[in-house]
């Protein structure tokens, strides 16, 4: 079994690539005065100011998911990352707020989710120093069986890791600590004002596999909420909603619960991450139990367009139509987007 796993690790290290109207007075557009590639345009919606929630330009035309969140006292976490060609300007985004992650949380293994980080692992960067890592795969077993050698992708991931840390460890540097869910902890605290609750172990489905696997994160900074999909599909999230959220009718608030259920509260979520990319993900019918102020779709112009009708982009966009709580749609292939 070990030479079966390091013959599949060299054969995907040589040939598996990771794949490459709004209120004026609310949002201010201005460059960074560093070398930094894109506008940021500032949604001044919360008053959490000088905390903040960063949601990154994609780097290529394709769809990734990124977002980046940072706390008063600068406790800077982020989740997924993007694709590969993501990975430079992420490194920029992180040193240009402080260059320490405290936590980097995973949603599944797709590249366009993981990628990035790959990269600055493989590349053993250390121009960042990133804390811990919270991930929960399936077995590389299962992944197999449903999408044959490319799930070599599992083995390339972990592999970056390890061999990052043994860089670390070798250069006299602290290693990243891995929080798995074999800690049994679903409930991440960073200082006074920001934690990330974890609302489901990975689910193992027949329909859309490797996108149901998707671990939802609950972000909560200073009283804000936000809700991070990853690309959980219908299946996924008719399980997901379920499970957690409930709706209240009388105030429009939900109810929800992290994986241990041990933890509560009825206040609502203010910023939504489309499940999938605001394509062929959860039911969008479901979003309506959310009220949200603000949405992100973490896309491309060409799946939020879909000019040639191939997603089901146009099925979330008139569900999202239909929600007066929602006052902002970002879309990541445009600016990047800072909100406090």
């Amino acid at each position: 079994m070990a030479t079966f796993i390091f013959l599949l690790i060299v054969l995907f290290s040589c040939n598996f690539n990771f794949k490459s109207s709004l209120n004026e007075n609310n949002i201010v557009i201005n460059k960074t005065e560093n070398e930094a590639r894109t506008e940021y345009k500032y949604y001044e919606l919360f008053n959490i100011d000088p905390a903040k929630i960063i949601v990154p330009k994609n780097q290529t035309l394709s769809q990734s998911l990124s977002i980046l969140a940072q706390d008063s006292d600068g406790n800077l976490i982020v989740f997924d990352g993007g694709r590969v060609e993501d990975a430079d300007y992420l490194c920029d985004l992180i040193k240009e707020n402080g260059g320490v992650v405290s936590a980097w949380f995973i949603t599944h293994i797709h590249d366009d989710h993981i990628g990035a980080l790959y990269k600055i692992l493989n590349d053993k960067r250390i121009d960042i120093e990133i804390k811990q890592i919270y991930y929960d795969f399936a077995s590389f077993e299962w992944y197999y069986e449903k999408i044959g050698n490319d799930a070599g992708i599992y083995y390339l991931f972990e592999n970056a890791i390890k061999n990052y840390n043994e860089f670390l460890i070798k250069n006299n540097r602290v290693p990243i600590t891995m929080l798995h869910k074999n800690n049994n902890i679903s409930l991440y605290f960073f200082g006074k004002e920001m934690w990330v609750s974890v609302l489901n172990n990975h689910f193992e489905l027949g329909s859309d596999p490797i996108n149901n696997t998707s671990i939802t994160y609950l972000l909560t900074i200073k009283g804000i909420n936000l809700l991070l999909l990853g690309d959980l599909g219908y299946e996924g999230g008719n399980i997901l909603f379920n499970d957690n959220f409930l709706a209240n009718e009388s105030d429009y608030n939900i109810s929800y619960h992290s994986l241990d259920k041990n933890h509560y509260t009825s206040h609502p979520i203010e910023v939504l991450v489309l499940a999938h990319h605001g394509q062929n993900g959860i039911d969008p019918e479901l979003y309506k139990r959310l009220k949200p102020k603000v949405v992100i779709w973490p896309t491309s112009k060409d799946i939020y367009e879909n000019k040639h009708g191939r997603y089901n982009t146009d099925d979330t966009k008139n569900v999202l139509n239909e929600m007066s709580s929602i006052e902002y749609q970002i879309k990541s292939f445009e600016e990047t987007a800072i909100i406090r």
